[in-house]
């Protein structure tokens, strides 16, 4: 099953824009409870490590940019709930024939925050599980692996609406290539969050 990360972005992002502009008016109260946005950007390190019959053939450690989009529900000013696509994304020179190459690792799933007080500033903690996905783009091709997908971590909100925020995100892919059997990230990312609650 081919699966384009960069459409889906391109896709989703006017969604929850318009979204949250037309719902602006009943929805966006300064509560968590209820209706929420949240947009993140930030810089992220990923160790990639490409399995072969339960061997790392090659492991690699990139750094490059870490993005999420999260639509979701506040049951309260502590519990909310997010429909989230969370991403890792770097650049690595390919082995054969040395061209730059642009992975995308990413998580299609739920993701559930706590947060400590009802209001800001407050520290928070964050799951979630869904599915995982791994695109490569090169000038020469393209391809777009799926498997499943990982995030545990956790953030400050200093000021309401605006959080920074500390995430692992840990995907495992089965690879459609005959000589590895899956590709295993685990990306530490570092992120500004902005909420629209």
């Amino acid at each position: 099953m081919q699966y384009d990360f960069r459409r889906l972005i391109n896709n989703l992002f006017p969604v929850l824009l318009l979204s949250g502009l037309s719902m602006s008016s009943f929805a966006f109260d300064n509560d968590r409870k209820g209706f929420s946005v949240g947009i993140g950007a930030g810089s992220q390190s990923t160790v990639v490590d490409f399995i072969s019959s339960e061997k790392a053939v090659f492991t690699g450690n990139y750094t490059g940019a870490a993005a999420s989009m999260r639509i979701g529900l506040g049951f309260s000013n502590r519990f909310l709930y997010y429909l989230a696509v969370d991403m890792a994304s770097y650049d690595a020179p390919d082995d054969i024939g040395g061209e730059l190459v642009s992975y995308t690792s990413s998580l299609q799933g739920v993701v559930a925050a706590y947060y400590l007080k009802e209001r800001a500033p407050s520290a928070y903690a964050l799951g979630g599980v869904g599915w995982g996905n791994l695109t490569i783009d090169s000038p020469s091709f393209s391809d777009s692996d799926d498997g499943s997908a990982l995030i545990l971590g956790g953030g400050y909100e200093f000021m309401r609406h605006h959080s920074i925020e500390l995430t692992i995100l840990s995907t495992s892919i089965a690879s459609k290539y005959s000589d590895i059997d899956s590709i295993d990230s685990v990306s530490t990312r570092l992120m500004y969050q902005y909420a629209f609650y």
